[in-house]
């Protein structure tokens, strides 16, 4: 009892007084100037990284094509830009400090192929994908979207969806029927590298004023549902892809994104050097593929039935704070592998501006970039540490205080030790 009571009083000194010297330096490194050096340095490491893995990507799916084959050589492509789309993850949990929480059903670690169905707010929607596919053990390089083909041509995320093997559309059906026909067969028949997640978008656009207006005028020519927060659902290409995916999707995971402070805008991030976004939340709901209806008509109705459901907790979310009644999921800890990957990725791109550049101005510049990330992102982790160990401290200590029997024997000689262990990572 006592050297329980004891070790989580010290705990909860030592962290705290970590947490609050964190907290402080990192609120320092925020200052606007460092803070859009740092975010413009973030996007730099993007950029350059993305031309290198592009390049590979290209190779496995060309040069080495005789060696690896149509599937290996994809396959290795998505490999590659795993490591790439984490550093989105990298900005948004790790250096924006931004909890991502997912509530409701969990992701599933059971490497089968998934329908991703989501709402579209933002351009930085795309961050509910990877971290999705990330907690579920996928990767976001295993995820085939379905995208407006102007993006195609844009570096960073059109080129890399591309070699991933995304599909990218003109949004007139006459012209998209074939290219889909063409990659759903891919996927049904095997070409496709398993398992694959499909990222959709059921709106098909994003959310704006003039889109919600007219979305609202339409429905109520057809007598649909007047959605609150939402535009309605295009649902022509949801039942193609039923139809055509008959066998190989086991999942639908329809999730519902609500962002506290405001969605994610990339201007926000360079000239500002933060986001507005304080917390995101999304609401995961599972779905057997092969539960769902059969008919076009049933599917178009059943895809309805999800967006008045998504409007509804949109509603719940902003008027609680919270999905009421949703279970808060806990997945395995990403923060080293995403410091990881980002200090794998700058110091690439550092290794490769030293070999060009002639300036040293510009060289250090780039260096003490690089350190204001790292410092930043390491601050921000020792901060969400010490108030995750906190909790765990403080229920310990209130446990021995109360003389609560049950809670102080869950903390005997042999759960000391594994007290002990979680001080030294963040749950």
């Amino acid at each position: 009892s006592g050297q329980v009571l004891q070790l989580a009083r010290t705990r909860v000194i030592r962290l705290s007084l970590i947490g609050s010297a964190a907290r402080m330096l990192s609120s320092v490194l925020k200052l606007r100037p460092l803070a859009v050096l740092s975010a413009w340095w973030i996007m730099v490491v993007a950029l350059v990284g993305s031309v290198l893995m592009n390049m590979g990507q290209l190779a496995a799916r060309t040069v080495m094509y005789p060696v690896l084959g149509y599937r290996r050589g994809l396959a290795w492509a998505q490999s590659l830009a795993n490591t790439w789309w984490d550093l989105f993850l990298f900005t948004v949990e790790l250096w924006g400090d931004i909890p991502l929480r997912f509530h409701g059903d969990a992701l599933r670690r059971d490497r089968k192929n998934a329908i991703l169905s989501g709402n579209h707010e933002s351009g930085m929607d795309f961050i509910i994908g990877v971290a999705a596919s990330s907690r579920a053990g996928l990767g976001c390089g295993r995820m085939m979207t379905m995208m407006k083909q102007s993006l195609m041509f844009f570096p960073i995320v059109g080129w890399t969806n591309r070699l991933q093997g995304s599909l990218f559309l003109k949004r007139q059906w006459e012209k998209d029927h074939k290219a889909l026909v063409r990659k759903l067969n891919h996927m049904e028949d095997g070409m496709f590298p398993r398992p694959f997640w499909i990222g959709i978008y059921p709106e098909g656009t994003r959310m704006t004023k003039a889109k919600y207006e007219r979305s609202v005028e339409f429905a109520k020519s057809r007598g649909l549902p007047v959605l609150k927060n939402l535009l309605l659902p295009r649902t022509k290409g949801w039942v193609f892809l039923k139809k055509n995916l008959p066998t190989s999707v086991d999942h639908v995971y329809d999730v519902t994104t609500c962002y506290t402070g405001g969605a994610m805008f990339p201007l926000d991030f360079l000239f500002k050097g933060r986001f507005t976004t304080k917390r995101i939340d999304v609401h995961v709901k599972d779905h057997s593929f092969k539960s769902l209806p059969h008919s076009d008509e049933d599917l178009k109705t059943w895809m309805m039935d999800r967006f008045v459901e998504k409007d509804n907790l949109i509603t719940e979310f902003k008027e609680n704070g919270t999905f009421v009644g949703a279970p808060l999921r806990s997945y395995p800890n990403l923060d080293t592998t995403l410091f990881l990957y980002f200090l794998g990725w700058s110091l690439l791109v550092l290794a490769l501006a030293f070999k060009t550049i002639a300036s040293p101005t510009a060289l250090s510049v780039m260096v003490v970039a690089e350190a204001l990330v790292l410092s930043r992102a390491a601050l921000n982790w020792l901060s969400r540490r010490s108030r995750v160990n906190d909790d765990v401290s403080g229920a310990s200590s209130a446990a021995a205080a109360d003389g609560d029997d049950d809670g102080l024997s869950a903390h005997s000689s042999a759960q000391i030790k594994n007290l002990k262990r979680r001080s030294r990572r963040a749950d």
